[in-house]
């Protein structure tokens, strides 16, 4: 999926929209075991410094948050930042922390 996330998106094998959802499954998956989350944290980051979809970072940064990882929460909300200064949810959480 990262591979695939890196691509523009009309060359991905899914529409943009399927994609998010896809990827949206994955990452809760991911998010809901430890011991997955653990093993899969390098690939998380490669992820989050390459993806540009606002949608999933906020469901990775909130998913962060809710195992009480702020520091990683609030790197991917400086990612989202980083693509819209203007994501005022982005805005708003990244304050928290």
């Amino acid at each position: 999926m990262i591979p695939e996330s890196r691509k523009p998106v009309e060359n991905r094998f899914l529409s943009s929209e399927a994609f998010v959802q896809v990827f949206n499954g994955v990452v809760e998956h991911i998010f809901k075991s430890s011991k997955l989350l653990t093993t899969m944290q390098s690939s998380i980051t490669d992820l989050i410094a390459t993806f540009d979809d606002a949608q999933v970072l906020h469901q990775i940064a909130e998913s962060f948050a809710k195992k009480k990882d702020n520091d990683a929460a609030e790197g991917v909300y400086r990612r989202i930042l980083e693509i819209d200064p203007r994501d005022e949810k982005a805005l708003r959480k990244k304050t928290y922390f």
